[in-house]
């Protein structure tokens, strides 16, 4: 986990955290909570607006996902917002040639206080030599035309 602290020609700023989580199996479900543990504290020492990207390892919109219900009662716990939860149904952020097969495991959170400042959010269908397309956010200050973009795999390492 990362923290990224970007600031526009104008003053404003956002912390950009960038996550990876382990994979969505039962057995990973004591490591998922431990993630989402340190993914809170470090969220806790935030002063101002933040947003939550990348390898999240599940979908909180799929039932019967061990860590996909984890991650949606974290998100229902600290009142934040799945951005990309407005996506199409159908949507996917990884693609496995191995299986033919793809999942939509990456996401964006943030806090519901700055829900009007997000402009928007999709995939972008270049997978920059991952088996992961990477999804983008776009955000605007109030009272002012800086913006500032956000991406899941890009800030990956």
């Amino acid at each position: 986990m990362s923290g990224h602290l970007i600031t526009d020609n104008k003053g404003n700023t956002l912390t950009v955290v960038n996550v990876y989580y382990p994979c969505d199996c039962y057995g990973n479900v004591d490591k998922y909570l431990d993630y989402l543990g340190k993914t809170h504290a470090f969220i806790s020492d935030i002063v101002g607006p933040y947003v939550i990207l990348g390898n999240f390892n599940c979908n909180p919109l799929v039932t019967n996902s061990p860590c996909g219900k984890l991650l949606n009662d974290y998100i229902e716990d600290y009142d934040l917002v799945l951005i990309d939860g407005s996506l199409p149904a159908g949507s996917y952020t990884f693609v496995s040639d191995v299986w033919h097969s793809t999942s939509w495991l990456d996401h964006c959170l943030s806090p519901q206080y700055i829900l009007d400042m997000i402009d928007d959010c999709y995939i972008v269908q270049d997978s920059y030599n991952s088996d992961h397309y990477p999804l983008a956010v776009t955000i605007s200050f109030p009272g002012g035309l800086s913006r500032i973009m956000g991406f899941s795999t890009y800030l990956s390492s």
